[in-house]
């Protein structure tokens, strides 16, 4: 089941009564569920759009009961899947975040660009997780790509939160990445520092 809403959410070939058919089989069938494989059912019905209240919340609480088996990647992309949703499942963020902060040294900086991107899509305001993503940002900076180092700026401007260290350490990398950013990221880049109300003559002249 989690690989068939796999294939249907890459295709995006899935009719409402195909959803809804793919919904209520994963609801019978989430307690059988590895762990890793709980990432899959969670994107795949964000992706497809399924908005199913039962289905969401089933798929948050057998999370949170297996999370320590997370690795990185499912966590990043279980809470990338529940902010396209926009649903905020406070328990599960909460579980998520606290586990990302003892294991961020140890995400891949898509993961942890996905990460940092999907708590400010919910606006899930949570200091020690946005300190801890940005001193990972910023040790890696230098090998951020376009996207890892757009996300994270757009994050810390969405949230109330000030962090120019961040803002600070993207800045040169940025500039040599500009040829790579995407239409989305050449607008979201200057737009989180326009909203620090941080002025970076050289970023904004290189984008």
């Amino acid at each position: 089941m989690s690989l068939t809403a796999w294939a249907y959410a890459r295709l995006q070939m899935c009719d409402m009564p195909c959803r809804n058919a793919i919904s209520s089989q994963a609801l019978s069938t989430l307690s059988h569920f590895k762990s890793q494989e709980l990432a899959n059912p969670a994107w795949s019905f964000s992706k497809l759009v399924v908005e199913d209240e039962p289905l969401r919340h089933a798929i948050a609480a057998e999370s949170i009961n297996t999370l320590s088996a997370f690795s990185m990647q499912s966590l990043a992309a279980t809470a990338s899947a529940f902010a396209k949703w926009a649903f905020v499942h406070e328990p599960l963020m909460d579980a998520i975040a606290a586990k990302s902060i003892t294991n961020c040294t140890a995400f891949m900086t898509l993961s942890l660009s996905t990460l940092a991107w999907s708590f400010a899509k919910l606006i899930v305001k949570d200091l020690p997780l946005r300190d801890a993503i940005s001193a990972q940002a910023i040790r890696t900076s230098n090998d951020l790509d376009a996207q890892g180092l757009s996300n994270p700026a757009w994050a810390v401007a969405r949230l109330p939160m000030s962090d120019q260290r961040l803002l600070d350490s993207i800045s040169s990398p940025a500039i040599r990445a500009t040829s790579a950013f995407s239409p989305q990221d050449l607008s979201s880049t200057p737009w989180a520092y326009a909203v620090m109300v941080l002025f970076d003559a050289p970023l904004m002249e290189g984008m």
